[in-house]
């Protein structure tokens, strides 16, 4: 990572060996819309807005310790805001500092059964871009219908972000499509995952929602495989490819070990799609976790 140094008067962007520097913040928006109907609300009731004692199970959108890693290998400075964790509204975050905001539609647990609503995600690109900021949606509504998206986005990631997110960084383009991502067959050259980003220390991130109260204490969000080869019609899959695409049983390990060890998780929830569907990988994994001596679901 090269090293970062803003001169004085100077703005935010410098040039480093080349190398333009941007200071990225990731925001997590306020999911915070109250449903419109009954019906809606039925809907929406799976999706956990406005519930103060749940707060989406008390995990943090898995893709932003994938994102700030590969954004800092590639020279960058990241910082991530969970105001739907901290229901903080698109006024209240503070966006003083950074050159570029990102900011998702869905979490990535929710990829697969998105919310209706994207204006969430809107109202903090439209913050971001009146204050000058370059800005960068992705998820399942960019991925369908990257046109409903007004001019106060600058780029809209279709499919994973990971793979275009640097791209995105400077692109003059408004779309990048599927096939313009660059997506590791393994998924170990994602890491090591940027986990400083998430504040493992503020409360919200608890094991006793998922555990159902038998376990508390922060909890560890994380993914052994990504993507999945059947065709559920329940699934909306628009974000997750077909092809499954593994961690190595030994850096889900190290993964699993650095939440518990570094960063004090008392329980472990696996965000995969179908975790069990190599036989011989999963025994290993699980295996390999017995070490920690830490439950996980």
């Amino acid at each position: 990572v090269l090293p970062l140094r803003v001169a004085e008067g100077q703005g935010h962007k410098i040039r480093a060996k080349g190398l333009e520097v941007m200071k990225v913040l990731i925001v997590n928006p306020y999911r915070h819309a109250k449903p419109p109907s009954e019906s809606e609300a039925l809907f929406r009731k799976t999706q956990l807005w406005d519930d103060e004692d749940m707060r989406d199970y008390g995990t943090y959108p898995l893709e932003v310790p994938y994102l700030g890693a590969i954004l800092r290998k590639a020279g960058h400075e990241v910082a991530f805001i969970d105001a739907h964790q901290r229901r903080l509204s698109a006024a209240e975050i503070d966006f003083g500092g950074y050159d570029c905001v990102i900011a998702g539609t869905a979490p990535y647990g929710n990829w697969r059964c998105a919310q209706f609503s994207y204006s969430h995600a809107v109202e903090v690109l439209n913050e971001a871009k009146k204050r000058g900021l370059r800005t960068i949606t992705y998820g399942p509504h960019g991925t369908v219908a990257p046109g409903t998206f007004s001019d106060s986005v600058d780029c809209v990631i279709k499919g994973e972000p990971e793979g275009s997110v640097i791209k995105a960084l400077t692109t003059t383009q408004k779309v990048l499509d599927l096939d313009e991502a660059e997506l590791p067959r393994d998924l170990d050259e994602w890491t090591p995952l940027a986990f400083d980003l998430i504040d493992f220390g503020s409360g919200f991130y608890d094991a006793k929602y998922i555990f159902e109260g038998r376990i508390t204490g922060r909890l560890g969000n994380l993914a052994g495989t990504r993507g999945c080869p059947f065709p559920c019609s329940f699934c909306f899959k628009v974000m997750i490819p077909e092809k499954l695409r593994f961690h190595s049983p030994q850096k889900v390990a190290e993964i699993a070990g650095e939440l518990v060890n570094r960063y004090g998780c008392r329980a472990l929830n696996f965000n995969d799609l179908t975790f069990t569907l190599n036989k011989t990988w999963v025994l290993e994994v699980c295996d390999r976790l017995k070490a920690l001596k830490t439950p996980y679901s």
